[in-house]
């Protein structure tokens, strides 16, 4: 089960990370999510 981009919205604002953190995570989520998906249409 993946984290779902809202529960990480509220993560950060609770832990404060700074932006550039956020941004780098959102960035490797996304390419992790493609990904799957091409794994997925190969089948």
């Amino acid at each position: 089960m993946l984290p779902q981009p809202m529960d990480m919205v509220h993560t950060v604002k609770h832990e404060k990370l700074p932006f550039w953190a956020v941004f780098l995570f959102l960035k490797s989520y996304f390419s992790l999510i493609k990904n799957i998906d091409k794994n997925r249409r190969k089948r």
